[in-house]
């Protein structure tokens, strides 16, 4: 190939870089990403973007099953977005399709040049360059763009109505024996609910099954022995997957948990039809609002985790998915819209806003007065509000924010769930598989393979009470099929 790559920089008619603030004044970037909402070209950041950088936003949305058969479409094709989220492509699909020429190195000298705010981040800060290049390729490089120090100590957790575990007399669960026997006394009082519900179940579980010491269903990591093992095989989360068993033998689990909505969450907690669930803790101030118009008692707080109590510790930032800036002539204007989103400037703007323009500061608190005008008493603003109508806060978008953000601004419910992870402990998660590339299109068929195999005998194993046989017999198979992914990350 050609070793003369093109400047990113657009140049002049006598091929000069084209300096100032606005060197790609004029430029349209095609901007992929799903949402609930229907944002257009319109949308306030996107004025704003275009205010800043001179450059115009064509956005691309979809709801994420549509976005996702879309992602499909334009990888398959090579007619990529200049920029686009992930989506459902993992780690290992990522560097694939990186490697292949169809994303942007962000660890190119020329591109860390046009985005300093970025470099300042995750390059020059030493503590954050540690994690983050654990994310490299074997060659160095570097194709998705994380979202920065987002996370909160706790940001899903179990929880309950706490005003009919009071109207009951059920003490809340301090353990996992406790947890089923409160499960039992709600069925007992409300024979034709199911006691505990939830929606997108695999995610859930695996989410539950750091609280069983085990930190990845597919993939989990051993600390101690620094050796990757199939986390869905171990004892530890059998204990998870025999509690599920049990609850579901006993009325105890909405038997449409594994297809549930959101929304349908919501309606199963708020008509008393069940009482627990373990979802993200913003979903309180969204059900607690509307349960109290009919019933000022209505509360669900946040409860202790099960299992071994802890939570998981959530780190600064995540790249095994996010934002993306494909290989082609806009990259350079893509690249320039990335680095207003890190900016000091952008990042303010995408997460908190203007003042005057969109929100007021009222007795030292931020206020979104054309919001609230909207709301009614007791509802509180949330981040996807400011999505909404301003088209702030799209999904692998916010690549910085800031503190001042409403979204760190918790609820008491959301202080009591940072409060139990702090006294109870944390957890580590796995860390970043490092997959070499030769292996990379095989892993992508294995790993859907793998995933689809354990989904499918956990809810055979949970909905039809399996036994010792089948079990021996599920990590028999798992571990003789899918040994090679196992010796690939453990470099045998």
């Amino acid at each position: 190939g050609d070793n003369k790559k093109p400047s990113l920089r657009p140049v002049d008619k006598d091929g000069n870089p084209i300096g100032g603030d606005k060197p790609f004044e004029g430029y349209t970037v095609t901007m992929a990403f799903y949402s609930n909402y229907d944002i257009d070209a319109n949308a306030w950041l996107f004025q704003k973007i275009k205010e800043a950088t001179g450059i115009t936003i064509e956005p691309i949305c979809y709801t994420s099953s549509v976005y996702f058969e879309k992602l499909g479409g334009w990888i398959a094709t090579r007619q990529l977005p200049d920029l686009f989220t992930s989506g459902n492509l993992n780690k290992t699909e990522i560097d694939m399709y990186g490697s292949q020429g169809a994303l942007v190195n962000l660890n190119d000298p020329e591109v860390l040049d046009l985005m300093p705010s970025y470099k300042e981040i995750y390059i020059d800060n030493a503590e954050n360059y540690a994690l983050y290049s654990q994310y490299f390729t074997e060659d160095g490089a570097m194709y998705c763009i994380p979202v920065y120090d987002m996370s909160r100590d706790v940001n899903h957790s179990l929880m309950y109505r706490e005003d009919v575990f009071a109207e009951l007399g059920i003490d809340p669960w301090t353990d996992t024996e406790s947890f089923l026997n409160a499960l039992r006394a709600l069925k007992k009082a409300y024979p034709s609910s199911y006691p505990f519900t939830g929606s997108d179940f695999f995610q859930m579980v695996g989410r539950m099954a750091y609280s069983f010491d085990t930190n990845g269903l597919g993939f989990a990591y051993d600390y101690s022995t620094q050796k990757w093992y199939s986390g869905v095989t171990s004892n530890n989360f059998r204990k998870l997957a025999d509690l599920l068993q049990t609850m579901y033998k006993e009325g105890l689990i909405d038997p449409d948990i594994f297809t549930n909505t959101s929304a349908e969450v919501d309606a199963m907690m708020l008509n008393n039809k069940s009482f627990v669930t373990h979802n993200w803790i913003g979903r309180m101030a969204v059900e607690n609002p509307a349960g109290q118009k009919g019933n000022a008692k209505f509360h669900i707080v946040p409860g202790q985790a099960i299992g071994n109590g802890k939570f998981l510790k959530l780190d600064k930032f995540d790249a095994q998915g996010g934002l993306h800036v494909s290989n082609g002539p806009n990259q350079g204007a893509a690249l320039a819209v990335v680095e207003w989103l890190f900016s000091e400037e952008g990042s303010y703007i995408n997460s908190v806003g203007v003042e005057g323009e969109n929100y007021e500061i009222v007795d030292g608190k931020i206020t979104y007065p054309e919001i609230e005008a909207t709301k009614e008493p007791g509802e509180i603003v949330t981040y996807q509000d400011l999505s909404e109508a301003y088209g702030m806060w799209l999904d692998g978008y916010y690549v910085r924010t800031s503190r001042d953000a409403i979204y760190y601004d918790y609820t008491a419910e959301e202080q009591m769930a940072q409060d139990f992870g702090n006294a109870a402990g944390y957890v580590d998660g796995a860390p970043p598989m490092r997959v070499p590339s030769v292996y990379a299109f095989d892993w992508s068929d294995g790993e859907d393979s793998y995933v689809k195999d354990y989904q499918s005998f956990l809810t055979d194993y949970i909905c039809k009470g399996y036994g010792d046989a089948e079990w021996n017999k599920f990590v028999n198979d798992i571990n003789t099929e899918y040994a090679w992914m196992f010796n690939v990350l453990n470099g045998n």
